[in-house]
């Protein structure tokens, strides 16, 4: 094996490790990012049913009320 070939194979090792990585950090961030809309659905769907304010669907959500009310608008 030459000094270029293990070069090339420790580049490649590091390359692989790092694309581990992120797609682990990607899965994490992914999960993440459904919790949070699913818990916006849900909160969303009670406000709808009157069984939530704004302001306490907000809450529940995690996000602004102003956040909430532009969620809802754009839903209309």
């Amino acid at each position: 094996m030459t000094y270029n070939q293990t070069l090339m194979e420790i580049e490649e090792q590091g390359k692989n490790a790092g694309r581990i990585e992120g797609r682990k950090e990607g899965r994490i961030e992914g999960r993440k990012e459904g919790r949070r809309e699913g818990r916006i659905e849900t909160v969303l769907s009670l406000f709808k049913k009157s069984k939530l304010t704004a302001e306490e669907a907000a809450e529940e959500a995690g996000i602004t009320v102003e956040e909430f009310k532009k969620i809802v608008a754009d839903m209309s």
